[in-house]
């Protein structure tokens, strides 16, 4: 069982027992030797798993007083990724940067996931090769050598997602008074917003919300007329979580004691839909295009291809085809890893070698 906290602190034995379990239970592979590996290198928010409904998930610092979820399955894949690329150049370094508490952390953790993928498959994979300014990996065996640049969608640094938690923080804040009212009588609430809105539209929101909470029927969505399409639920306190997809905001009343990183816990939860950014994308794909050029100015002749990691899969596969100006010659094509992961190769690339950059996407 996990500690009265709530978690699976894996440097205890018993609680490596316990997610081994939970790892069985929900099918996910993960190597005894591989476990072992991590907890000699990895730092502590990668071995402390905390409870939630559905799975466990490792908290992890990126940013100040910012933390992001982990998904169990997506723990255990890196976490054998840098056990079976222990012996690959550079991987002390991509382990370093895990635990820096930064965006970096889960850049480094995408580089490491997709390098283990080709790992399986047999590859030999150098992470940075030619250096700073240039690809994260090359992969490459008898019939295949390879540079990848790897992209992450940053929603940390989108500005749009810091207008969401300014504004999520500012509506919090004023509904704080409703908190007691609905642990009092084991009730939550979940507010969702189809959009983005001024500070000014904040007291008009917190009116309708204040003046109706007390009153309504619980599992019945209510609209909310200060922003068009937006809505909100009253939810028994233990109900599993309404709004499921988007970008989530909650407080947690402090007890004196820690407690579980759940919905339950949270009396209020402020969640937006979560758009994608076609400007965003395109950077990235500028950025990872110059790099793929530093590589084959440093590799004369060498191939390359970008993974994109991005929201949004329909959206993005349209930018990334509507991009394929900006790749470079030595570029083959895209990987992009979504809700609908795929490759966009460049015209002309065999469907041998389409097959190859699909391993990015296959664990």
């Amino acid at each position: 069982m996990p500690s009265p906290e709530g978690k699976f602190d894996l440097r205890q034995a018993v609680d490596c027992a316990e997610i081994f379990a939970v790892l069985a239970e929900h099918r996910i592979a993960l190597g005894h030797d591989a476990l072992d590996f991590a907890l000699s290198v990895l730092p502590e928010d990668w071995l402390v798993a905390w409870v939630m409904p559905h799975s466990p998930m490792f908290n992890i610092m990126t940013a100040e007083n910012y933390r992001t979820a982990i998904p169990l399955a997506t723990w255990a894949e890196i976490v054998s990724s840098i056990f079976n690329l222990r012996a690959a150049v550079g991987i002390r370094e991509q382990i370093r940067r895990l635990g820096l508490p930064s965006h970096e952390a889960l850049d480094t953790s995408l580089a490491i996931r997709v390098a283990g993928r080709y790992a399986l498959r047999g590859f030999t994979v150098y992470f940075e090769p030619n250096g700073h300014g240039c690809s994260d990996l090359l992969v490459e065996n008898t019939r295949y050598r390879s540079y990848i640049e790897v992209k992450r969608e940053n929603e940390v640094e989108h500005k749009r997602l810091l207008s969401i938690q300014a504004v999520s923080k500012e509506i919090l804040g004023r509904l704080e008074p409703l908190y007691h009212w609905l642990q009092d009588n084991e009730l939550r609430v979940e507010i969702k917003f189809s959009r983005l809105f001024s500070a000014g539209t904040v007291a008009a929101i917190v009116a309708e919300v204040d003046g109706q909470v007390r009153h309504a029927e619980t599992l019945r969505e209510l609209t909310i007329n200060a922003v068009l399409g937006s809505r909100y639920i009253v939810l028994p306190r233990l109900q599993t979580s309404f709004y499921k997809k988007g970008i989530h905001t909650c407080h947690i009343i402090g007890t004196g004691k820690t407690v579980q990183l759940i919905p339950q816990n949270m009396p209020i939860q402020v969640v937006f839909d979560w758009r994608q950014n076609r400007e965003a994308l395109k950077r990235r794909i500028r950025k990872a295009s110059r790099q793929l050029t530093e590589d084959a100015r440093k590799d004369s002749g060498a191939q390359g291809f970008m993974v994109l990691e991005g929201s949004h899969g329909g959206a993005a596969q349209e930018t990334i085809k509507d991009s394929h100006s900006l790749l470079p010659a030595n570029c083959i094509g895209v990987v992009l890893l979504s809700d609908q992961s795929c490759v966009i190769p460049k015209l002309g690339v065999s469907d041998e070698l389409a097959r190859m950059m699909a391993f990015a996407f296959s664990p």
